[in-house]
């Protein structure tokens, strides 16, 4: 007692004598041996004034904090914490609503938890949040989780799983404001256990972490944050991660929980994987190596390879499929290196089990082309080129019947509505009949013929394939009459009544036999249907031509020609006006007959492809010696035609015949009329129009003239860079025709020519400026003046200084 109690303290003790329940006494005592007594005095102290004062806390608060210290300084020197224990449970039996001393208490049970045991600090845990209102669990909470992961296991799931509960339902309605207070009177807490930095991420991340030890509970309170719409909406985890984070946990630690039921966590486990590939096709190939992963660590190969099996069968795309394959094989591969090795310390080269697994695995490598196969089906059952690939992958001479077998699978698999490009489902009509023709079975190749007639075909133009195909069938086996009957047959069917394609063959296939008049019935018939084309008219008039068959074939061209329109009829009048002109005594036919079909043509052929027909209908004229007809006629085109061009070519034939025919006045107004008509910008104008011009009036002596022409073109071109040709002829005219004046003449004429197109350059760009304003000069405008100084100097004739003689030299 001597050693609690100085000297210094009998004023205090006296005073306290006086009063034993001062609240302010007992306060200045122990503020009196705060800094100059040791630890256990001041705990003397404080709990005396705590017995006399049993429900103050603010004494018991300071007696608490001062026992704790003196068991932090003699922890060493005590055998047992049930005197530390003892005073609290002391302080609750009045304080028990007392959050700090609540916290006081945990706080020191969760930093020496081994001594009293994690079962009786779990229990002091349950009574404290059981006797302090749920407004205060907030400031208790914190203590409680550092508690869960100082021990883990179970009871950290435990407390977190309950934790997770508080929080979803009473936080929301709790203040944290007041926490604070809890920190000053009972110490540092970390961050990561404040509440308010305790997201819902955080306690999945918890949860996940010991759900090995109650995967139960772990689950189902899984379920739970899934159901929760807040969760949801602050986790930064995407649906799927969580998904995944949650099969992992259930892959890896079955073995480690205790009491799990294996069969129920395997249906759970299918159940899941099953979901997640429904709920996210993309993830198949994934959900299907943690399926697998499961019963690998289960031990169960036999499950293992079953789940690959559904892996490589129903994968939809070729990313998963290659993922579980290759995965597959590696299970494999790593199987056959553990029997081996396990052979190796047994002192064996081989076994039967080895022998099975090495077989297997062989088995899978040749089945992979046709696995992938099956994906590309899966994604396309109406793909014509993946079934043919697929055929492919057998050998059609050891796997004869697969061949087949696939043929007929993909016609009774295919939609043919799905088809958008003609031509692509015969090819497997055709590989599936040429299977029986490579064997010589042409029955039941004739079968496959027959039944593609009443097959559906989305274009005729594929069903007209095969009829084709059929009919080289027969020929190929000189069955020329079977080759008939299958084209009367195939014409009979809705979709080939009107075929060009099967009709034209047909035609070639009569036409070839050599009867004349079945084939002039069929090319008749075709005609009667309105299915014949041009070639078809074409091909008819010559076959009637071969066989001298005249009237029929004008006939025919006639009713060809009446059949089409313009421009589909061009190819048949031109063939038959070529005919017709070429072979008029074989024919028949006067010249007026001719005359009308050139003028029936002309006068139906619209503008753009009539300059071919003025051509030859005036070349007929000619060739029977009527110039002035062919002359009306290249008149005629030169007024009807629009396009430049084919003007100026129609006057260059009018010309060239014009000279040939020694009409020379004639050609004279010719040449002046395609002057005035033509534009001088046409390629070749200078050389085929102008220059020739020239020439004729020279020969015409008619030297005046001549130079008129050149004036005329020269002003049609300017500059004269632009029409280098004019100039230099003009020039070597004036040399031999001229004089010096009249060589003067022109290249002053020239030189006023580029003077002239300068100066309207420079107008076109003054009045592309026209909107900016300058100021007026006070002296006028002398730029003006000076320009016009200029021009004048430039155009004087004293200017030209030249020796003529010399350039006749």
């Amino acid at each position: 007692m001597e050693k609690l109690i100085t000297y210094e303290d009998l004023a205090y003790e006296e005073s306290l004598l006086l009063d034993p329940y001062s609240l302010e006494s007992w306060i200045a005592y122990y503020r009196h041996k705060e800094h100059s007594s040791p630890v256990d005095q001041q705990f003397y102290v404080l709990f005396r004034a705590a017995n006399a004062l049993k429900r103050a806390p603010e004494i018991w608060i300071l007696c608490l904090k001062t026992c704790v210290k003196l068991w932090d300084e003699r922890k060493s020197e005590l055998e047992e914490f049930d005197g530390l224990i003892k005073v609290f449970e002391q302080s609750l039996l009045y304080n028990g609503s007392s959050p700090i001393i609540w916290a006081l208490y945990l706080k020191a049970l969760v930093k020496y938890s081994c001594i009293p045991g994690i079962t009786f600090v779990r229990r002091k845990s349950d009574q404290c949040l059981q006797t302090l209102p749920f407004a205060k669990h907030h400031l208790i909470w914190p203590f409680l989780l550092q508690f869960a992961d100082d021990v883990g296991a179970i009871t950290s799931l435990s407390i977190w799983t309950r934790f997770y509960h508080y929080k979803k339902t009473c936080m929301p309605y709790v203040r944290l404001q007041d926490a604070s207070s809890i920190e000053e009177e009972t110490g540092f807490i970390p961050d990561q256990y404040k509440l308010e930095n305790v997201t819902y991420q955080t306690i999945l991340h918890k949860l996940t972490s010991q759900a090995h030890s109650d995967l139960s509970a772990y689950t189902r309170t899984f379920q739970d944050l899934l159901d929760n719409t807040e969760f949801l909406a602050t986790v930064e985890l995407s649906e799927l991660k969580l998904y995944t984070d949650y099969l992992n946990v259930l892959v890896k630690h079955p073995q480690e929980s205790e009491n799990i039921d294996y069969k129920s966590h395997d249906t759970k486990i299918e159940k899941l994987v099953q979901y997640l590939i429904e709920k996210f096709p993309d993830q198949q190939a994934s959900m299907i190596i943690h399926w697998t992963q499961y019963w690998i660590n289960r031990g169960n190969f036999h499950k293992v390879r079953e789940i690959f099996e559904v892996g490589i069968t129903e994968s939809k795309t070729v990313k998963d499929f290659v993922v579980v394959y290759d995965t597959y094989l590696e299970f494999e591969e790593t199987v056959i290196s553990t029997t081996l090795k396990d052979l190796e310390l047994q002192g064996l080269e081989t076994s039967p089990m080895l022998e099975l697994r090495m077989h297997s695995f062989e088995q899978l490598m040749d089945r992979r082309e046709l696995l992938m196969n099956d994906v590309l089906l899966r994604q396309d059952k109406n793909d014509v080129v993946t079934w043919l690939d697929r055929v492919a992958i057998f050998d059609k001479e050891t796997q004869l019947q697969n061949v087949l077998a696939t043929y007929v699978e993909a016609i009774r698999t295919i939609d043919p509505g799905t088809i958008e490009e003609p031509g692509v489902l015969p090819k497997l009509w055709l590989g599936y009949i040429d299977v029986y023709k490579s064997k010589g079975d042409l029955k039941t190749a004739r079968k496959i013929y027959a039944a593609t007639l009443k097959a559906n075909f989305p274009f005729p133009e594929d069903l007209a394939d095969l009829v084709i195909s059929w009919a080289e069938m027969e020929l190929e086996n000189d069955d020329y009459s079977q080759a008939i009957d299958v084209m009367k047959t195939s014409l009979k069917e809705f979709a080939l009544k009107k075929s060009t394609k099967v009709w034209s063959f047909y035609l070639d296939l009569v036409e070839s036999s050599g009867n004349v008049p079945d084939t002039i019935k069929l090319y008749d018939t075709v005609i009667d249907l309105k299915i014949a084309t041009p070639l078809t008219i074409l091909n008819y008039c010559n076959f009637l031509e071969e066989h001298q068959r005249y009237q029929e074939c004008l006939r025919c061209y006639e009713k060809g020609v009446h059949l089409f329109r313009f421009p589909v009829s061009f190819e048949i009048w031109n063939v038959y006006l070529s005919k017709m002109v070429n072979e008029q005594a074989k024919f028949k036919l006067t010249n007026e007959h001719i005359r009308d079909l050139f003028e029936q043509c002309i006068e139906q052929c619209p503008l753009n492809l009539v300059e071919p027909i003025y051509i030859g209908y005036a070349k007929f004229e000619l060739d029977h010696g009527f110039i002035s007809k062919a002359f009306r006629i290249y008149e005629q085109a030169i007024e009807k035609l629009e396009d430049e061009k084919e003007k100026y070519n129609i006057f260059k034939i009018y010309i060239q015949v014009s000279l040939l025919n020694q009409e020379d006045q004639k050609t004279r107004k010719i040449y002046e009329k395609a002057l005035e008509s033509l534009p001088a910008t046409l390629y070749g104008f200078t050389e085929s129009i102008v220059i020739p011009f020239v020439e004729l009036e020279i020969k015409l002596k008619e030297i005046s003239r001549a130079r008129a022409i050149f004036h005329y073109a020269a002003d049609l071109i300017v500059p004269t860079k632009k029409n280098p040709i004019l100039w230099e002829r003009w020039e070597r005219f004036e040399l031999h025709y001229g004089n010096e004046d009249t060589f003067k003449s022109m290249l002053r004429y020239q030189r006023s020519i580029d003077d002239q197109a300068k100066l309207e350059d420079v107008e076109t760009l003054v009045e592309s400026n026209a909107p900016v304003q300058f100021v007026a000069s006070s002296t006028g405008s002398q730029v003006g003046s000076a320009t016009t100084n200029n021009m004048e100097k430039k155009i004087n004739p004293d200017a030209i200084d030249l020796e003529f003689d010399d350039l006749s030299d």
